[in-house]
């Protein structure tokens, strides 16, 4: 099955795949541990696990079509399903998103998340209450396709731009302008931005684009990671 996010925690690999589940496998030998059924959507693209994150025991899942996010206690045996973010118990106001989620990132042990409905939301990663919503992305674009941190900065690309925020109190720093970023990745003061078959470059020191780089792709990026000192692509 097609694999749309991956994550790794205490010699655990978590695969986020196109059919709903999330594979679990030891990092040391490559031995299955489980299989986590999460969305169960009858259409193929709306019960795909677009994005994976970790943070002290815990596994947050995205994807699906209505906007759930579910967590996963990753030290109980069998591993369990907590609950799903933004829906409550006593029938509660609904928080969540509105429509699928596509990436997620912890900070500061805080959740972050974007989704196709161009909002961001950030959660709190021990109490799971919701701390703040982020709406100045443009609701008639794609939706938020990727997030990023760097330098106690959160940056989200969709909706025909990509911000910059303060992790501090969420406040807007800066907008860069964009057309179609799908990935994000950061080293050294550099954000890399791709856009379908090409890789542009901003500094993030003067938030302006760096013109004279850009780098050619043979198809289309889907992902980037910077480790090193050097940019890894999936296409």
């Amino acid at each position: 099955d097609y694999v749309w996010s991956i994550a790794v925690s205490d010699d655990k690999l978590f695969v986020g795949c196109g059919d709903g589940t999330v594979r679990v496998c030891k990092t040391s030998d490559c031995s299955h541990i489980t299989t986590l059924s999460v969305f169960t959507e009858e259409s193929y693209f709306n019960r795909a696990v677009f994005s994976l994150a970790v943070y002290n025991g815990m596994l947050f899942v995205g994807g699906g079509r209505n906007g759930h996010i579910a967590v996963f206690n990753t030290n109980a045996s069998p591993m369990t399903r907590m609950r799903s973010l933004g829906v409550h118990d006593d029938e509660g106001e609904y928080e969540g998103h509105n429509r699928r989620v596509r990436c997620l990132k912890v900070h500061d042990g805080k959740l972050h998340s974007g989704g196709d409905d161009s909002i961001i939301k950030i959660w709190d990663c021990v109490s799971f209450e919701l701390l703040d919503t982020l709406t100045e992305h443009s609701s008639r674009g794609m939706g938020i396709n990727s997030l990023a941190i760097y330098n106690d900065q959160l940056i989200s690309a969709g909706s025909g731009s990509i911000r910059i925020w303060s992790c501090e109190d969420y406040s807007h720093i800066a907008t860069l302008a964009d057309a179609g970023s799908q990935s994000l990745a950061v080293h050294d003061d550099i954000l890399y931005v791709t856009s379908y078959y090409e890789t542009y470059m901003w500094d993030l020191s003067t938030y302006q684009r760096i013109d004279v780089a850009k780098l050619k792709h043979a198809e289309h990026v889907l992902d980037l990671a910077v480790y090193d000192g050097k940019l890894f692509s999936a296409q």
